[in-house]
C-alpha cells in the first residue's frame, strides 16, 4: 500500500526536496502551500512537482469578519489536548514583536478556528501516515505538527543537530527518535578527550559566523528589497493578509527609520557600558542571551520568553560567592540589539555583570562553574569544556546526565548548588556523541539556504518576491545532488519508522 504523505510547503528549499522525494519514493504526495500571493503565482505555474492535491494555507485566513466559536475551540483543545493560547503567544505577529497592529482576542480566536478546521478537513481528507513538517517558525506550523502528533501521524521534520554541518529527521523539533532505545544499545568505547569533542563544535560556530556575515549582511541588497517591497508589494491586497495588517508603506518607513537610529543609539551604548573581559579569579555562573524574536524561546520554552525576569531568577538564586555573567547575542543585531531598559536593569543587578558580543564563548566556557541556558546551544558546548549546565526546557542534548532539565523556576536554587557539583563523564558524553553522529546526516544548511536567499531572495531581506519557474528549475536542477540525499534521509527516516517496534 502505497504512503500518504502530507507536505507543508513554505518555500523553494521544500520544492526541490519534495520533486527528489516523488522521483525517489512510491507514494501519494499532497501540499499544503504557505506562502504569500506572488509566490502562490509560481505555484500555480509549476509543474516541477505534481500532487495529488493542493491547498493554499493563506486563501482561508483573509476573512476574518465572524465571531468566533468559543464552544468549537474549547472542544477542540480537548480532542486533541492543545493549548490554543500558547500556540497564539508563540507567534511573533500576535503579540509584543508587531509594531504594526495590535491583534484583539476576537481576531486571534478567529483565525485559530479557521486553521483548525482546515487542519482537520485536510487531515481527514487525506488520511496520511507521515507529514514533512519543518522546525516551525510560526504558529500555524506548530499547530498542524501537534494535531498530527495527536493523532498519531508520523512527522518528520528535519533539524539541526547542534552539531555543525549535521542534521537530523524526528518526529518532533530538536530531538533524536528512540535516543534511549539507541543508548542503551551502545557499547563501552574509549572515551574521546575534551579537546576532540570541541573539535566537533567548530563546525557549529562555523556556521555562526557564516551566517552573521551572509543573511541580511548586504547594505544594497537591503536597499534594494526595500524599494522592491515598498512599489510592487505593500498594496491593499498585500494586506488581507492577518501578519501584513496595518502596513503601510509610511508606517513601515517611519518603523525603520526609528529602527535606524535606534541601533546605532543601541550600539554605541553597548559599546560603552557592556564589559569586553571576564575576571578569571571570580566564580561566575554564565547565561547567554538568546537571540529573539525565534522559535528557540517562543516556541520550545513558551514560559520563558522573558528573558529579563529569567535572569533576575537566576541571580536570586545564586550562591553568595557566585556571580552571573550575562552575555549579549551577537545576532541580536539583526533586529537593532534590545531596548536600552533592558541593558539598563540588567546593569543595576548588583551580582550581575553584562558581556559584550564580541567576547568569545569558548574564553567564559574555559572559566565559569555553571552555564544555564534556556534551549541554548552552549548548554552542550558547556559538556565539552567539562562544565554542567542547566536548560528550561527538553533539547536534543538534555538527556546528558551533566544537563539538569528545570522544571520549575522555584527549584532553581536547589538545582543551580547541584549541578555546580556535578563532573562530567567523558564516556556518557562520548556515547552522546557518537550516538548524534550514527543517527544524523551532512547537510550544511547554512551555507545552502543562503545561497538560494542570495540567489532569490535579496540575501534573506524579502521572501514576498515573483519567482521565475524557470529560474526555480534551474536552481533544483543545479542542486539536484543536494536534494537527493536530503529526500534519501526523508526515505531512511520513513523506513526506520515502519521497521520500528512502536509504529
Amino acid at each position: 500500500m502505497k504512503d500518504k504523505i502530507l507536505y507543508l510547503i513554505e518555500g523553494i528549499l521544500d520544492v526541490g526536496i519534495a520533486k527528489s522525494l516523488l522521483e525517489k519514493h512510491n507514494g501519494e504526495f499532497y501540499a499544503l502551500i504557505d506562502t504569500n500571493e506572488h509566490v502562490k503565482k509560481f505555484f500555480l505555474e509549476q509543474k516541477i512537482v505534481q500532487f495529488q492535491k493542493v491547498w493554499f494555507y493563506r486563501d482561508y485566513v483573509l476573512n476574518l469578519n465572524k465571531t468566533p466559536d468559543i464552544n468549537y475551540l474549547a472542544e477542540f483543545e480537548k480532542k486533541y489536548s492543545i493549548n490554543l493560547w500558547q500556540i497564539a503567544y508563540s507567534d511573533r505577529s500576535f503579540y509584543e514583536h508587531n509594531y504594526y497592529h495590535k491583534f484583539s482576542s476576537t481576531e486571534i480566536l478567529a483565525i485559530l478556528e479557521i486553521e483548525c478546521k482546515l487542519f482537520e478537513e485536510i487531515l481527514d481528507e487525506v488520511k496520511p501516515n507521515f507529514a514533512i513538517i519543518k522546525s516551525p517558525d510560526y504558529h500555524q506550523s506548530q499547530l498542524l505538527l501537534e494535531i498530527c502528533h495527536a493523532k498519531k501521524i508520523r512527522v518528520l521534520t528535519l533539524n539541526h543537530t547542534r552539531f555543525g554541518y549535521r542534521c537530523n529527521i524526528s518526529n518532533q523539533t530538536d530531538r533524536l527518535d528512540y535516543i534511549d532505545e539507541i543508548l542503551d544499545n551502545y557499547t563501552t568505547t574509549k572515551p574521546k578527550t575534551f579537546e576532540e569533542l570541541q573539535d566537533l563544535m567548530k563546525g557549529y560556530t562555523n556556521q555562526n559566523i557564516f551566517m552573521k556575515k551572509e543573511f541580511r549582511a548586504s547594505d544594497k541588497k537591503k536597499f534594494r528589497a526595500s524599494l522592491y517591497y515598498l512599489w510592487k508589494i505593500c498594496n491593499n491586497n498585500y494586506r488581507r493578509y492577518y501578519v501584513n495588517f496595518g502596513r503601510t508603506r509610511l508606517k513601515i518607513i517611519q518603523h525603520e527609520t526609528s529602527l535606524f537610529f535606534k541601533k546605532i543609539f543601541r550600539q554605541s551604548f553597548i559599546n560603552k557600558n557592556l564589559k569586553r573581559s571576564i575576571d578569571i579569579t571570580s566564580k561566575f555562573v554564565y547565561f547567554p542571551l538568546h537571540f529573539q524574536p525565534e522559535r528557540s524561546t517562543l516556541i520550545d520554552a513558551p514560559f520563558y520568553t522573558n528573558q529579563l525576569e529569567v535572569i533576575l531568577k537566576v541571580s536570586k538564586s545564586l550562591p553568595v560567592d557566585y556571580k552571573l555573567y550575562v552575555k549579549e547575542h551577537p545576532v541580536q543585531v539583526l533586529n537593532s540589539w534590545r531596548p536600552l531598559s533592558f541593558y539598563k536593569s540588567i546593569l543595576e543587578m548588583p551580582n550581575v555583570e553584562l558581556l559584550h558580543s564580541s567576547i568569545s564563548n569558548d574564553e567564559i566556557l574555559k572559566h565559569c562553574s555553571l552555564v544555564i541556558v534556556i534551549t541554548g546551544t552552549l548548554g552542550l558546548e558547556a559538556a565539552f569544556h567539562n562544565k554542567p549546565s542547566i536548560v528550561f526546557s527538553e533539547t536534543i542534548f538534555s538527556g546528558l546526565p551533566s544537563v539538569h532539565v528545570l522544571k520549575s523556576l522555584t527549584e532553581l536554587p536547589d538545582a543551580i548548588r547541584k549541578s555546580l557539583n556535578k563532573k562530567i563523564d567523558l564516556l556518557d558524553l562520548t556515547k552522546y556523541t557518537n550516538c548524534i553522529l550514527d543517527n544524523s546526516f551532512e547537510y550544511d544548511v547554512a551555507k545552502f539556504e543562503a545561497s538560494l536567499h542570495n540567489r532569490f531572495f535579496f540575501g534573506g531581506f524579502l521572501f514576498d518576491v515573483d519567482l521565475s519557474v524557470k529560474d526555480v528549475a534551474d536552481a533544483i536542477d543545479e542542486n539536484k545532488t543536494t536534494f537527493d540525499n536530503i529526500a534519501s534521509e526523508y526515505i531512511n527516516a520513513i523506513k526506520r519508522y515502519k521497521e520500528h517496534k512502536g509504529y
